[in-house]
């Protein structure tokens, strides 16, 4: 789980994980698009995370700069 969960870092840690046993179930995340939720799924991700920044207490938007309304990500992650 982190911020913005499309990036390099967290696939490789989502097939690290699935490599050692299968048998573990990994929810990877979080992501706002199609493509970044297709990049979870295909590195092994058994579930993804939906949503950057929707939280009324969450500082992401405003430290990071990124975030999407949570309608609008789960819309387009949908598609993925």
């Amino acid at each position: 789980d982190t911020a913005h969960g499309h990036s390099e870092g967290v696939a490789v840690a989502v097939k690290r994980a699935k490599s050692i046993s299968n048998e573990v179930q990994v929810v990877a995340g979080n992501v706002a698009t199609a493509e970044a939720t297709r990049a979870l799924i295909d590195a092994g991700a058994d579930a993804v995370k939906v949503g950057i920044g929707p939280g009324s207490i969450c500082t992401t938007r405003v430290v990071a700069g990124v975030g999407m309304p949570q309608l609008t990500a789960i819309m387009d992650s949908a598609a993925a």
